[in-house]
């Protein structure tokens, strides 16, 4: 064996990459600011649990001297999620490490972080759409100022929490153009849940995502639209079962190197009032 020899092994180490995903991604769920994280599954037995969603029991009312304060059942009703796995893997060839020209390692662990950040984001979007409150009409609602403020009407609470409005990015240039109403980034009052905010508008911060897709309806699909999200914050629940494990396997006649990433969770609408689907028209 010749003595300083560089191997494989030596560069890889999956402790140290299941680290680096566990730290950034965080970063790379782009709706995780809109939810609760619980990692009290992580050790526990079984693949299915059950999520509680509480009814509002009603504001409170004027009691008179002498009366008894009126009481209400706390009622709750139950949601089973079954915990699944994200996962990705890459290959990775010899020379390519050992030249390490451009970093293949590090491009590695960035891409996985982002893939299962992305895995996870689609299940929160699927989440979100659960929601019962909608407002919009697929062949005639128009994505404007006045149309967003009616949407956040469905709220069954009024209040001062953070909106965000997750739109597909063909509105945002009319948004923009709409200059006495919009309110850039820099502008804001309140700071932005995370980075992929570029602005607010009707009270909502802006947050544009290629995940609202068009989708289609009425006679032949002629009907184009996308279904947007106007969402608060803890609508959301992601739970974590296992947190990231990597693992590593060589094929010594290809001269490959595979990682493979996963993580064990599931993401639920945990409060039904606090997602409204936003419907307009393409």
């Amino acid at each position: 064996m010749a003595i300083g020899q560089t191997y494989i092994t030596d560069l890889i180490d999956p402790e140290v990459i299941s680290q680096l995903i566990i730290e950034n991604l965080p970063k790379e769920i782009k709706f995780a600011p809109l939810a609760i994280i619980d990692n009290t599954l992580v050790g526990q037995s079984g693949d299915t649990i059950s999520i509680p969603t509480w009814e509002y029991i009603g504001d409170a009312e004027v009691v008179a001297a002498g009366e008894d304060v009126p009481m209400t059942v706390l009622k709750a009703t139950t949601t089973p999620a079954i915990i699944v796995k994200y996962g990705k893997g890459v290959k990775l060839n010899d020379e390519a490490v050992l030249s390490g020209y451009g970093d293949p390692i590090g491009n590695a662990v960035k891409q996985t972080t982002e893939a299962i950040g992305a895995g996870i984001d689609n299940a929160c979007l699927t989440a979100l759409k659960t929601t019962t409150l909608t407002f919009g009409v697929a062949a005639s609602t128009v994505m404007n100022y006045d149309n967003i403020a009616l949407a956040t009407d469905e709220f069954a609470k009024q209040d001062d929490e953070i909106k965000v409005l997750i739109v597909n990015p063909r509105y945002i240039a009319s948004m923009r153009k709409d200059y006495t109403m919009w309110m850039t980034k820099e502008k804001m009052t309140v700071a932005p849940i995370n980075a992929s905010i570029i602005g607010e508008y009707a009270g909502c911060q802006v947050m544009p995502s290629d995940k609202i897709a068009e989708e289609s309806s009425g006679v032949g699909g002629a009907d184009k639209f996308f279904t947007n999200l106007i969402v608060k914050p803890g609508a959301l629940g992601i739970f974590i079962k296992r947190d990231v494990v990597v693992e590593t396997d060589k094929d010594i006649i290809a001269g490959v190197t595979v990682i493979v990433a996963n993580e064990h969770a599931v993401a639920v609408l945990v409060d039904p009032n606090k997602s409204v689907k936003f419907i307009t028209k393409k």
